[in-house]
């Protein structure tokens, strides 16, 4: 698959198969998209009709920060009234490209853990998806 997360919004810096240590405290922005031509990504069961949704993933529930530190936004002004854990809905289909990359604005709320701790359960994902030539 060629889509993924990147640090740019060039889509030329990929943050990896994982984006795990999502606990820095504060605000930082990453972008979702495909650097690929020619592509699009849809829901794998009702493309086209369902929207994609990047959700916050936690692989040790229970333990570390959870879910709920996590806030997701299509912009910055967003995360103010965005719920922790809630998953971002990016639209029914993405298409390749950097002009269509989805920014992804995240606010991490730190301070229920331990200062100096990465913890490594937490990540974000986008489920069910196919991806197929335009």
């Amino acid at each position: 698959m060629t889509f993924g997360f990147f640090a740019d919004a060039g889509l030329s810096i990929p943050l990896g198969a994982s984006t795990r240590h999502l606990s820095t405290q504060g605000d930082r922005l990453i972008y979702f998209g495909s650097p690929a031509a020619g592509k699009q990504l849809q829901d794998a069961t009702n493309p086209g009709v369902t929207n994609l949704q990047i959700v916050v993933t936690d692989s040790a529930g229970g333990s570390g920060l959870a879910a709920a530190a996590i806030k997701l936004a299509a912009t910055n002004g967003g995360l103010a009234g965005a719920t922790g854990g809630t998953a971002l809905a990016i639209g029914h289909t993405v298409l390749s490209g950097a002009g269509n990359a989805k920014p992804v604005h995240i606010r991490i709320d730190a301070s229920a853990g331990t200062v100096g701790t990465t913890y490594t359960d937490l990540g974000l994902d986008v489920p069910n998806t196919a991806e197929t030539d335009v």
